[in-house]
This record gives structure tokens, C-alpha cells and sequence, in this order.
């Protein structure tokens, strides 16, 4: 009983009226509930969204990431973390949402480095990019901090594939500009482009 009130509450808020002028909205408290039914069926303004968080719906897949970011011309952040996105979704995304400015793709065991790619070649306004426990390897993530200047915030936790030595020795020192946390370390720019090798709280 519980979850059929939790999906008609969900199904209401996804027909009310509100969606059309939201600008930021948060599915991710009823990611049991999100599917990509549910994603085609949202009544949206091309023009207001500005952020979206699917974080955790494991039961969209890329047709319904695509479908949504198909209406959402000016979003400028979105979270798929621990979804089943991969290359595709991303892609579909990219064509549809050139602005995009923060991609969260933490623990997206799909994500790889075609996904990266997509990032380096697409996302042009590209500031905060959250590869966190995803495939991606020193290659995939030197693609798109060459290609992405306007990155600021790279976030490279727990991936398996990422050289520590080459972020530590590479990745930090060709790219000052870059906060790079990886692992439980953090490197970041300190005074006259000297860095600080630490360990930091995860994020």
C-alpha cells in the first residue's frame, strides 16, 4: 500500500502543473519508483529546468535519460550516479544539452572511456565532472582535460583503472587549474601554483 501511494503521489507530481516552470527537479527520493515511462510522461519547460537528479534509478535506462534531456535544452547540471548509463545516454545528452556544466557520474558501471570521450568531444561548458568509481583510465580522463578548458572540478574516486602515479605526477602537474581528488587523496593548488598532497574527507 505504502508504494502505491508513493507512485500516484509520483505520478501527480509528474502531471502537475508546477513541472512546467520547475527549475530544478529531484527524483531521486523515489528512485524505486523511476522508469522511463515515467521520465517520457514529464511535463517540462525546455527553457526552466536547470537541473535534474536521478541519482540511484536504477530502472531508467539510456532511452529515458535521453527522452528527458531531449526537453531540457538549458540544463546545466545533472546526476545519474549508479545508473546504467553508458556512452550513448551521455551522447544523447550532449546533443541536447550543449550548457551542461556539472555531470555526476559517480559509481556508473557502465561509464568507460568512450563515455569520457563523449565529454571531451560534446560538453564545451563542461566544470565539474564526477567520474567516481566508473571504467575510465589515464587515457579517457587526459582526453578530456586536454579538449575540456573550462574544467575545474575532476573527481576520479575509486576508479580502478586511473594511474595514482599519473595523476600524482602527470594529470596534477600539467593541470593547476584543475581540483583533482582521487582515491582518498585530494591535489589542489596552493600558493604560486605550488601543490598540496593530502588526504581529504571523500566527497
Amino acid at each position: 500500500r505504502e508504494t502505491q501511494c508513493s507512485l500516484a503521489s509520483l505520478v501527480r507530481l509528474l502531471g502537475s502543473s508546477r513541472l512546467q516552470s520547475a527549475r530544478s527537479i529531484d527524483l531521486s527520493h523515489q528512485r524505486a519508483l523511476v522508469t522511463d515511462a515515467l521520465l517520457a510522461d514529464l511535463r517540462l519547460s525546455s527553457t526552466a529546468v536547470m537541473s535534474i537528479d536521478l541519482r540511484g534509478c536504477m530502472k531508467i535506462t539510456n532511452d529515458g535519460i535521453a527522452a528527458l534531456a531531449g526537453r531540457c535544452a538549458m540544463l546545466r547540471e545533472l546526476h545519474l550516479e549508479g545508473t546504467s548509463v553508458d556512452s550513448a545516454g551521455i551522447e544523447a545528452v550532449a546533443s541536447t544539452c550543449p550548457k551542461l556544466a556539472c555531470l555526476h557520474l559517480r559509481d556508473c558501471s557502465n561509464v568507460d572511456d568512450g563515455a569520457a570521450a563523449v565529454v571531451a568531444a560534446r560538453l564545451a561548458d563542461i566544470a565539474c565532472l564526477d567520474l567516481s568509481g566508473t571504467l575510465v583510465t589515464d587515457e579517457g580522463i587526459a582526453c578530456v582535460v586536454e579538449k575540456r578548458s573550462a574544467l575545474k572540478v575532476l573527481k576520479l574516486e575509486n576508479c580502478k583503472e586511473v594511474t595514482k602515479a599519473w595523476v600524482a605526477e602527470t594529470l596534477v602537474g600539467q593541470n593547476p587549474e584543475v581540483d583533482i581528488s582521487f582515491s582518498s587523496f585530494r591535489f589542489h593548488r596552493g600558493h604560486r601554483r605550488r601543490f598540496r598532497f593530502h588526504r581529504g574527507h571523500r566527497h
